[in-house]
């Protein structure tokens, strides 16, 4: 019997609904089981299948009316048989695919071993070839699907379809939803504290900032901070629990910090404070740990996201390896530019001024790569001089939105009631020691980062040389607003210094790096700073990134390795970074 143009259509919509839902349903399970998604992925994932497989058959369907042109009937036998292997077809395709590519083949990179991938073409060719052959096999098997199976698949779809649109208009209504919360301390009494951290911000660097140095001239200005890391998910971990890499345990084995870690939010949360975090960047997310203590967190990057997600059974994995340019159209540009976050900042601050509150905001805009706009990436070709000058455009860029925000707390009439503090992660690296970015070494430039602490009430202008650390600032702040602080923190307080009532007594600094951002060559890397020297201890020492020990009063750029010169400072040296360790 010949089948009618609609039913075909509606055939093959059926068709695309089974296997949409099919795939997503094992997208979403495999991303429950290896418990790395966030709650509006499994809705988009299942979205996605859905309109993917549809489209796909939807378009079968339109290239099998056009053989009626040319006068060849469509039997409904064929065409049902023709859809069902199809969906086997591009099942099995799928799956055994990603499993040697991902698996079999990982360490060959993905994609690339042509002979295996064609064996595997091949394969399910003639798998293909053998049902449509078989079609009265496959058509009778068709037939034993009795009604109930039918309409058990029939409310699945439903379910999945129902699923679907609830969620994104639960969805919806989160992203745009505004908390008012009322606090029961008072403002006179407890200042707001707004945390501003530029992402990969260089201290040397800020004569693109003026309206940081505008700050800065009224503020207490530290010349000499030093990051726990240069990576965001150590060093941020460090500043929002005061304790070191090796002591809190969120490095790049282990990205997520401990629900048992104490954070600055959970602190100021549990006396009395509103909490809010506006994220820009990736790995300040709430699935790396760092939500924990706020009330509200805005750390969606767009509204399609799949960043840094178990991937690898994913649709959207294999369509932006054939085709790149879906991945502006699923995932965006992976960050939440100044100007956006500001947006959300803005209107939460418009809810909550009357209340005592504790805002951190993640600017994400001078981490790489420098210039999203890829129109604005090719006035600029890829060497060193033009890439600082990227990286100093995407500064000037943020520092505008930084000064937009502190122009909206000065126009709520809150600027002066604040603890403002504006800092960096870590640095960046230019090429200074082989690495562009950060991540890969500990040297100055990726670990010296600006550090400036604003509140007119109570802090005078000035700059102060001594060494300090990011670590310092959650008991600094505690300090200010005169709450105690954990006994197991590795900071301590600014604040006698700063109004030159004490001495800062911490002798040293230190940072550490576990791993490499994408490179395994090293295992860790950890620097300690004593008076005017510095220590690197590198494990496993390799070439690129040896141990070293450096004289920073006489050699501030860090060319000059005395690691075998000097060697009763290089072994006190070493001593000191095993008891730093050792006091968790």
């Amino acid at each position: 019997m010949e089948i009618k143009p609609i039913a075909n259509v509606k055939l093959a919509l059926f068709s695309g609904m089974i296997i949409g839902s099919l795939h997503g349903t094992i997208d979403v399970l495999i991303r429950i089981m290896a418990r790395s998604f966030e709650w509006f992925e499994l809705y988009q994932t299942l979205l996605m299948s859905l309109i993917i497989f549809i489209l796909i058959f939807l378009i079968v369907s339109i290239l099998i009316e056009l053989l009626r042109v040319f006068g060849i009937k469509i039997i409904k036998k064929a065409v049902s048989v023709f859809y069902f292997s199809t969906a086997v077809a591009i099942l099995l395709l799928f799956y055994v695919s990603i499993f040697v590519n991902n698996f079999l083949l990982s360490n060959f990179g993905f994609w690339n071993n042509l002979e295996f991938n064609l064996i595997t073409i091949i394969i399910v060719i003639i798998i293909y070839i053998f049902l449509l052959s078989n079609g009265n096999l496959i058509f009778n098997f068709m037939l034993l699907i009795n009604n109930k199976a039918k309409n058990l698949i029939r409310n699945y779809i439903f379910l999945v379809t129902f699923f679907i649109i609830s969620s994104s208009l639960i969805d919806l209504y989160t992203l745009n939803h505004v908390i008012s919360f009322k606090s029961n301390i008072q403002s006179e009494v407890y200042p707001n504290v707004v945390i501003l951290l530029v992402d990969a911000l260089r201290p040397d660097h800020l004569l693109y900032a003026p309206n940081i140095n505008k700050l800065a001239s009224n503020s207490v200005m530290f010349d000499n901070a030093i990051s726990s890391s240069s990576l965001s998910l150590l060093s941020q971990s460090s500043i929002f629990t005061g304790r070191y890499p090796s002591h809190h345990g969120a490095v790049l084995k282990r990205q997520i910090l401990n629900q048992k870690e104490l954070t600055l939010a959970e602190i100021l949360k549990e006396n009395g404070y509103n909490t809010a975090g506006f994220i820009g960047g990736v790995y300040t997310k709430a699935k790396y740990g760092m939500g924990q203590g706020f009330i509200t967190y805005k750390d969606r990057l767009d509204f399609f996201e799949y960043v840094h997600t178990f991937d690898k059974f994913s649709l959207r994995a294999v369509l932006v390896t054939f085709f790149p340019i879906s991945k502006s159209l699923l995932r965006q540009d992976g960050e939440s530019k100044a100007e956006d976050v500001n947006k959300q900042v803005f209107r939460w601050l418009e809810n909550n001024k009357e209340h005592p509150f504790f805002m951190f905001v993640d600017y994400i805009d001078p981490h790489t790569p420098y210039g999203t706009e890829e129109e604005f990436k090719k006035n600029y070709p890829n060497n060193i001089i033009n890439l600082i000058k990227l990286y100093d455009t995407e500064i000037s860029y943020v520092d505008h939105n930084l000064g937009k925000l502190l122009d909206k707390l000065e126009e709520l009439g809150i600027k002066n009631n604040t603890i403002i503090i504006i800092l960096a992660d870590h640095g960046e690296e230019f090429y200074e020691h082989g690495y562009l970015g950060h991540g890969n070494t500990l040297y100055q430039e990726a670990i010296h980062v600006p550090l400036i602490i604003s509140y007119q009430k109570e802090l005078k202008a000035q700059k102060i040389q001594k060494r300090v650390e990011t670590i310092d600032i959650l008991p600094t702040i505690l300090d200010l607003i005169r709450i105690e602080a954990p006994q197991n923190i590795d900071g301590i307080s600014l604040f006698p210094m700063m109004k030159n009532e004490g001495n800062y007594t911490k002798e040293y600094a230190l940072s550490e790096l576990y791993g490499r951002a994408g490179i395994d060559e090293t295992e860790e890397q950890i620097a300690i700073l004593y008076e005017n020297w510095k220590l690197i201890t590198v494990k496993p020492d390799i070439e690129k990134i040896p141990s070293g020990l450096y004289n920073l009063k006489t050699d501030p750029k860090e060319q000059i390795n005395l690691y075998d010169v000097y060697t009763e400072k290089r072994d006190f040296l070493r001593k000191y970074i095993i008891n730093i360790k050792r006091n968790t």
